[in-house]
């Protein structure tokens, strides 16, 4: 099952509500990105990790609450004005590493 942006296209929260559904135990790896929308599925757009409609540190705290131990993937698509995609995607690692600090807190 895959719970990502097209989640947010098709009206559905994927965190909490699409999380809560899944067994802990069948999740293994993880994409993680920045989306932003105007409404679920309504003008959805790409953001920094850390910007956007996606409770990320709510996320984060509950897969450390279930215990998850698998692999998470940065997925930067977001094209921001005057930044080669290098620097969106150092600047939504940035942004990820911050937000897990307080996850982790």
């Amino acid at each position: 099952m895959r719970r990502d942006e097209t989640s947010f296209q098709a009206s559905e929260v994927s965190f909490p509500s699409g999380y809560d559904l899944l067994p802990k135990d069948r999740i293994w790896h993880m994409h993680l990105k920045g989306v932003q929308c105007v409404s679920p599925g309504k003008q959805c757009t790409h953001a920094f990790a850390d910007e956007g409609s996606i409770d990320l540190l709510g996320q984060l705290r509950a897969l450390r609450r279930d215990h998850y131990t698998g692999t998470m993937s940065l997925e930067c698509e977001y094209s921001a004005p005057g930044m080669s995609h290098l620097q969106t995607t150092e600047r939504s690692m940035q942004g990820l590493l911050r937000v897990a600090e307080k996850a982790a807190a």
